[in-house]
C-alpha cells in the first residue's frame, strides 16, 4: 500500500461493513492521530503516516501489504 487511499480501500472491501470500519478506524485515530475517513492531502502519502497506520492495522489482523 503507497498511500491511504489504497488502505482505505482495501480495508473497506475486506470488512464489507461501514460499522466494522469506524471500530478500526477509531483505534487507528486514537494511535495515530489520522482518520481514515477524513485525512489531509500532505497526510495520504506520507511514507511515516503510512507505516503507522499499517502497523496499527497489523494489530488488528489487518495485514495489508505495502508497495
Amino acid at each position: 500500500m503507497r498511500d491511504l487511499d489504497q488502505i482505505k480501500r482495501e480495508l473497506l472491501s475486506q470488512l464489507r461493513s461501514d460499522s466494522k470500519f469506524s471500530f478500526i478506524n477509531t483505534r487507528v485515530i486514537l494511535k495515530t492521530g489520522v482518520s481514515l475517513r477524513e485525512y489531509k492531502p500532505e497526510e495520504a502519502r506520507d511514507p511515516d503516516v503510512v507505516a503507522k497506520v499499517l502497523g496499527v492495522l497489523a494489530e488488528h489482523g489487518f495485514n495489508l501489504k505495502q508497495g
